[in-house]
């Protein structure tokens, strides 16, 4: 359950009136004073739970000045464990196990990919002691369900306790920027041209398989001519039109589509600079105007448009 996604509806709340009621508990003469367990305490330091790289279809869990220490108490040193899991509904998410430990531990008997991994301090653990932790030994075997935590869970005898989560975050918006350099050309025969606009891709998103950009390219006659304008479609590379043929005249009755053809990535600069539509004898008079969209194909949706008019218009 991911609240950021959901809307949270207020409710009255009911005030119901509280019952105490007192006894004399008895005294027993000698009896020790009953001690708190101290509680076990996780410092993240720099770890990080992420892919490797922009592109891994996995994370991975990576201690970095991690440590784990406890309160101040007055229990005997015990057995210092950590238990890791990626728990979720209906089912656990597989992780996958390098071999080895880090140092000043030991691995337990998981094998190369599972669902639990266990690991041991190596010496008795005392309150306050400091049981280092660093380098990458577990990460999810596949891609993480967004939402969902990686958790380790820290256990002695004699201590409470400890959790730590690393949820793994939804991913960032995708979208863009853009550079507008579009030009109308040569009065007699005009024709439009990308003249090296410029667009650039932001966001952490898996661009390759979620997302498409495209280029809307519309002709308004000036006169407000209905009826299906003649024109060309020129070949810009690196784009390719959809449902239409490729440098050959048609008949247009609406926008024409471009869609860029190359792998997307964050950071990626799409250059539209190769000639776009061309006008024939027969068009009459009108007006560009080109509409970028950002396209989530999974959820079938447009998330970002922007309409741009060429900087030039013959």
């Amino acid at each position: 359950m991911v609240p950021s996604r959901r809307a949270v509806l207020g409710a009255t709340v009911w005030s119901v009136p509280a019952i105490t009621v007192a006894s004399a508990a008895p005294a027993f003469a000698g009896s020790p004073p009953l001690v708190a367990a101290p509680k076990l305490v996780f410092e993240a330091g720099q770890t990080t739970f992420e892919r490797p790289t922009p592109t891994s279809s996995f994370f991975r869990l990576s201690f970095v000045n991690a440590y784990v220490t406890s309160e101040e108490g007055e229990v005997e040193p015990a057995g210092l464990t950590m238990t890791v899991t990626m728990p979720g509904s209906p089912a656990d998410q597989e992780m996958t196990f390098a071999a080895g430990a880090p140092a000043g531990w030991s691995r337990g008997s998981q094998g190369a990919t599972g669902f639990v991994g266990t690991y041991e301090y190596l010496q008795p653990f005392a309150p306050e002691d400091q049981a280092r932790l660093d380098g990458a030994y577990v990460s999810s075997t596949y891609e993480p369900i967004m939402g969902r935590p990686l958790r380790l869970l820290f256990e002695a005898d004699g201590f409470e306790a400890v959790e730590h989560l690393f949820v793994v975050p939804f991913p960032e918006a995708a979208s863009f920027t853009v550079t507008n350099k579009l030009e109308v050309l040569d009065p007699e025969a005009p024709y439009l041209t990308g003249n090296g606009t410029a667009v650039v891709l932001d966001g952490t998103v898996d661009w390759a398989n979620q997302f498409r950009f495209r280029a809307e390219i519309a002709f308004t006659p000036d006169a407000g001519l209905e009826g299906p304008v003649p024109m060309r479609l020129e070949q810009p590379e690196a784009w390719v039109w959809l449902d239409q043929t490729e440098g050959y005249e048609i008949q247009m009755t609406g926008p024409v589509t471009l869609q860029y053809e190359l792998v997307l990535s964050d950071g990626l600069t799409i250059v539209m600079g190769d000639d776009l539509l061309s006008t024939l004898p027969d068009t009459p008079a009108g007006t560009f105007t080109v509409t970028l969209k950002l396209v989530d194909i999974i959820e079938d949706r447009v998330v970002q448009s922007t309409v741009l008019t060429p900087v030039s218009q013959a």
